[in-house]
């Protein structure tokens, strides 16, 4: 496992998937286990998995660890989609703040940007407040948007 990552960080995700070996290996598994309504489901009963991957996120450093943070957005927008406990939890730990961040890093990397807009669109699709905090966290107030006009991205 990454030698910089804290146990408190890592220990929540590597139980989640089945004790993987690598970061990798776990991250891939928690895009593949949250590709479903029941896999969400599971992992949003695990309160800490959405919490840790927020913290993963602001630990790896872009752009060397660009394929990591690739894979942590997927396991993020994975989790968003659709799962109302996933999106609170992204509210309620700042997720908006840590997109915002990580976007502005990567504000050339169309791959990276692309993933961290549909983690943010997953939020967003669920209600007025979930669209105003992360508007006010990526600076674009005033804008709303119907659940009619964003879609869910579960890839």
């Amino acid at each position: 496992m990454e030698a910089s990552i804290p146990e408190q960080v890592i220990q929540p995700l590597l139980l989640a998937s089945d004790s993987s070996h690598s970061l990798d290996e776990c991250l891939q598994f928690l895009i593949e286990a949250s590709k479903t309504d029941s896999g969400r489901s599971d992992l949003a009963s695990k309160a800490d998995i959405l919490p840790s991957i927020l913290a993963l996120l602001q630990l790896l450093p872009y752009p060397s660890s660009r394929h990591h943070l690739n894979l942590s957005l997927k396991v993020l927008r994975n989790l968003c989609a659709g799962e109302t406990r996933n999106q609170e939890a992204f509210v309620d730990h700042n997720g908006s703040l840590v997109i915002s961040e990580l976007l502005d890093s990567a504000i050339g990397d169309a791959e990276t940007v692309r993933f961290g807009l549909q983690v943010l669109a997953n939020v967003v699709v669920m209600g007025e407040n979930r669209q105003r905090d992360v508007w006010l966290r990526i600076g674009l107030t005033g804008l709303t948007a119907g659940p009619d006009r964003v879609s869910k991205h579960c890839i």
